[in-house]
């Protein structure tokens, strides 16, 4: 039994040393119903404003499973907390979609201290196919 319980304390010891992405971020849209026949400007928005450089890893998907899109995009921060990125919704084939944003930065805090943060947000939206004549 106590052999049990030393292999549970080191196995949570070694997973608080594994650095993990943080649920803290969010996607910011201008509606939860969107056009398609049009780009809209998209924020990832962090927690606290940082300076340094970073990037963030898009992924959207549609209801189906589909990949539509994945991209990188690099970004620079100067005491900010929104990184600003455009969405194609021309592309977009199915109605329900779902928008992940992986925020990868490194910059340095305002008392010198290394900031590094790894982030992941997600949010659904509806994408509503053009008006047919």
């Amino acid at each position: 039994m106590k052999r049990l319980a030393w292999r549970q304390l080191s196995l949570c010891l070694l997973l608080a040393t594994v650095p993990l992405p943080a649920w803290s971020g969010e996607i910011i849209l201008p509606s939860s119903t969107l056009d398609r026949d049009a780009r809209v400007q998209a924020h990832y928005k962090t927690e606290l404003p940082g300076t340094g450089k970073g990037q963030l890893t898009i992924t959207w998907t549609d209801v189906y499973g589909r990949l539509i899109e994945q991209r990188t995009i690099p970004f620079k921060l100067r005491d900010t907390t929104e990184v600003p990125f455009l969405l194609d919704l021309r592309r977009a084939v199915a109605m329900r979609n779902t928008l992940a944003v992986r925020f990868s930065f490194m910059g340095v805090g305002k008392r010198g201290a290394q900031d590094r943060r790894d982030e992941l947000a997600e949010i659904s939206f509806i994408a509503r196919p053009p008006d047919r004549t």
